[in-house]
């Protein structure tokens, strides 16, 4: 990443928004994660598409080594204005971000 602070901790200044970017993919790692499954006796695309999701990770992190041991799952939601149309089932009170640690349970 563009932006090498650390923020697990949540507190996110307008500034450090600001400062994030995300880099282009790594073509010659995803590249060498598809060949390095392709030398694996199989059969070509055996795996299906986890293949290619190893691939576009090891694209995204720069490398062909994919490690995926540190992993997040991130819950966005906006009305976007549909409440206000009227297009919405629910209203802006619904519970889409007050509780999300209880979607897994």
């Amino acid at each position: 990443m563009g932006n090498t602070a650390n923020y697990t901790t949540g507190n996110y200044t307008r500034e450090a928004l600001e400062g994030l970017s995300v880099d282009t993919p790594d073509r010659a790692a995803y590249q060498k994660v598809k060949e390095n499954w392709d030398g694996i006796a199989k059969p070509l695309d055996g795996m299906g598409r986890f293949e290619e999701l190893t691939a576009q990770i090891g694209a995204i992190q720069g490398t062909e080594d994919v490690d995926i041991s540190k992993k997040a799952v991130i819950i966005m939601c906006a009305d976007n204005g549909i409440v206000e149309e009227g297009i919405s089932q629910a209203g802006q009170e619904a519970p889409c971000t007050s509780q999300p640690w209880k979607l897994h349970r």
